[in-house]
């Protein structure tokens, strides 16, 4: 019993004591509304799901996540409300709403419900990010009130997720350097084999030139085939990516996030183009585990 509750049983007894009614009555609704607390504090969260689903895990900056929140009454006990103060790291940004304080220093994505007996609402939302980089979402502080509105119970719960922002990418003129096969230049169009990378035989075609014919194959199989090479590549191309703009050893540097953030566009903006262009390429770049 609560502190409010036995005083309430006081004054209702004080009030027959001294026989004066209306401190009877007052004691008595005192008691009705500890009573009608104590019924949603042990019951109003049981049967209570949240749930977060994220249509992926991780996007391009300036693209959004969709993503929808369902939460489900799954009792016959009714909910005056139901908030959820859903954690997210900073920068994350939800085009529909705006982040309020969470309880663990970061912003947090509140909603609230009413909820009849069994009732089920599902919400949908489209994450981001601010920037490059990897976002959480979680955990869940989910509250509910009696029927006076008046908070009853509070309970956290483990539901996180994480999703992955890409750098964002500006148009590039990409590096002119054409294929080359034997040092002579050749079109872009089309796709010269080198004849020192044998891949194989494929069945003869008309137009194959004889030089070409595989003689010892086409008559093991008794049907002429024709050798086929791997197409010549010069476009192997490997974008390394150094995060120390300033002088002096890294584990003393305060780095600008703004000037390693411009890097990762410039070596995102390249990448894009030379896989636009279908050239073999790399990216080597420092990365973080998550670890402090």
């Amino acid at each position: 019993m609560s502190g409010l509750a036995f005083g309430a049983v006081l004054l209702v007894l004080a009030g027959a004591f001294v026989g004066v009614p209306i401190i009877v009555v007052l004691g008595m609704v005192v008691l009705l509304l500890e009573t009608i607390r104590a019924v949603w504090t042990r019951y109003g969260l049981r049967g209570v799901t949240y749930r977060r689903t994220l249509a992926s895990d991780r996007t391009t900056w300036g693209d959004e996540i969709p993503m929808t929140i369902e939460v489900w009454n799954r009792k016959r006990l009714p909910l005056a409300w139901l908030r959820a103060d859903d954690d997210a790291s900073f920068g994350v940004v939800v085009r529909e709403r705006e982040l309020v304080d969470g309880s663990r220093g970061s912003g947090a994505l509140r909603n609230v419900w009413t909820l009849a007996p069994f009732e089920r609402v599902t919400r949908r939302f489209h994450v981001s990010g601010e920037r490059r980089g990897v976002y959480e979402l979680g955990p869940v502080d989910v509250s509910v009130g009696d029927l006076f509105a008046r908070q009853a119970a509070i309970q956290e719960v483990d539901e996180r997720a994480r999703f992955i922002v890409r750098p964002r990418t500006v148009g590039t003129a990409g590096i002119d350097r054409p294929d080359q096969w034997g040092g002579v230049e050749r079109a872009k169009a089309g796709l010269t084999e080198d004849p020192s990378r044998f891949a194989g035989v494929r069945p003869y075609a008309p137009g194959d030139p004889l030089r070409r014919v595989h003689p010892r194959a086409s008559a093991r199989l008794g049907t002429p085939v024709t050798k086929r090479f791997e197409p010549s590549r010069d476009r192997e191309v490997l974008i390394v990516l150094d995060v120390q703009v300033q002088h002096g050893p890294a584990w003393e540097i305060a780095f600008e996030p703004d000037e390693v953030e411009a890097l990762h566009v410039v070596a995102a903006s390249i990448a894009r183009t030379l896989a636009t262009e279908r050239a073999a390429f790399g990216i080597a770049a420092a990365g973080f585990t998550g670890a402090e």
